[in-house]
């Protein structure tokens, strides 16, 4: 219910916000999924460094409520209500402190960032710290913020106008894996092994992830 009472200023808003495109006619069909070749580089870059966000916005989403109440013996409902609240509003902040830096300083910071954040829940599952967990979802949520909108800047001002659409679209499909695959993986190596395992391992393989697009950022200096 609350979910569909937020929509209806969202629908105002989209309703009122100017066309940008002059439409020749209207036609419903399938979106295809494409990247043109000339925004290649940034869309791997950008998608990339996404993905590993989404990646831990995934896990905050579903695995964190396990940890609390399995490592940390926090059953409440609110507290993994609020350690989600955190990411988001950070994601918030970092996409509106876009608008202030240009695309590329943006990705970069919000790489670090996200290395950092996904660091300190390595350390806070490693060491069953609540104050560490509740530092890392700020700090990755203010990096995925940068990374996602920085991204989507540099692709829309790169691709051409007529498909901005189906490459925006490939943008959000890579983001929706990065939201829903790796937090099953999580799960698989959770039960193999253990959830404090499945967390240490799952916080190094999004921190390299994330390095190897710094690494690509920096050779393209």
């Amino acid at each position: 219910m609350v979910d569909l009472v937020l929509l209806v200023p969202a629908a105002i808003g989209l309703l009122l916000t100017p066309e940008t495109v002059e439409r020749q006619r209207f036609r419903l069909r399938l979106q295809r999924l494409s990247v043109p070749a000339e925004v290649r580089g940034v869309f791997v870059r950008g998608a990339t460094a996404g993905f590993g966000s989404f990646a831990v916005a995934g896990v905050f989403s579903s695995v964190a409520p396990a940890f609390l109440a399995l490592e940390l013996g926090r059953t409440s409902h609110a507290l993994a209500g609020v350690l989600v609240f955190i990411l988001f509003s950070g994601s918030i902040l970092g996409q509106l402190a876009v608008s202030r830096l240009s695309d590329r300083p943006a990705l970069v910071s919000g790489c670090v960032l996200l290395v950092a954040g996904v660091a300190l829940l390595g350390f806070a599952v490693g060491t069953e710290s609540l104050g560490l967990l509740i530092a890392s979802a700020a700090v990755v949520g203010i990096g995925q913020g940068l990374v996602i909108g920085a991204g989507l800047a540099a692709i829309n001002q790169r691709a051409p106008v007529e498909r901005r659409g189906e490459t925006a679209s490939s943008f959000f499909v890579v983001m929706y894996v990065g939201l829903s695959v790796p937090v099953i993986g999580v799960g698989v190596v959770a039960n193999a092994t253990s959830l404090k395992t499945a967390g240490i391992v799952f916080s190094a393989a999004v921190a390299v992830l994330v390095l190897v697009v710094l690494a690509s950022l920096a050779r393209s200096d």
